[in-house]
């Protein structure tokens, strides 16, 4: 009869532990589980009242309604169906809201592409710039058109407008949309650096 117990994780140093797919991170020190305890001790908080430990910053998921957004990007939100924040954007969205600088780290399907969009959108307010006056870098072409279908969903108006810029493509199309000015650029190394 064989041993059921569990292999050695550390018995090669290119193995490493599954990653807890409950974990969130904000900023490199934070974690945050799913749920919070409700039997731990308050959390250290900063100046700006946030937890400065591994606890949630917000036990409880937020409603879009209560985050004073800006009309336009609430009415976007209304209308993707999303009411109320996840935990990486309940996380996420209030600090960055606050200008500050943050890295949320969540499993797929957590809403982090809203946790990141949701910030930058509410402060756009139409311009004259021919230029974009946001990029986002992603790794493959997929998620990179992925987070500019996102950005065209939750855009704050009509003349918001988003440009995925990837290889593998034909660049004269992509070109073309970059001609004629946008807001937000969504690319990934490859296809940015080509045009």
């Amino acid at each position: 009869m064989q041993s059921s117990s569990p292999p050695d994780t550390h018995s090669n140093e290119n193995t490493f532990p599954a990653a807890d797919p409950t974990a969130y991170a904000v900023e490199e020190s934070l974690s945050f589980p799913e749920t919070a305890d409700a039997t731990a001790p308050p959390a250290p908080r900063d100046r700006d009242g946030l937890p400065t430990t591994e606890t949630p910053p917000e036990a409880a998921p937020i409603a879009y309604s209560d985050m004073k957004l800006i009309r336009p990007l609430q009415d976007a939100i209304d209308q993707a169906g999303y009411k109320f924040t996840t935990p990486v954007q309940a996380a996420v969205i209030p600090r960055a809201m606050r200008g500050k600088d943050v890295i949320g780290q969540a499993q797929t399907g957590t809403g982090k592409t809203a946790a990141f969009l949701i910030p930058f959108l509410n402060r756009w307010r139409p311009h004259k710039l021919k230029g974009p006056v946001g990029l986002v870098m992603c790794p493959t072409r997929e998620l990179a058109v992925q987070v500019a279908e996102e950005a065209i969903k939750l855009a704050p108006s009509k003349r918001f407008r988003t440009v995925a810029v990837y290889g593998g493509a034909g660049m004269g199309r992509q070109l073309e949309q970059l001609a004629k000015g946008c807001d937000l650029v969504v690319g990934t190394p490859g296809g940015c650096s080509t045009t």
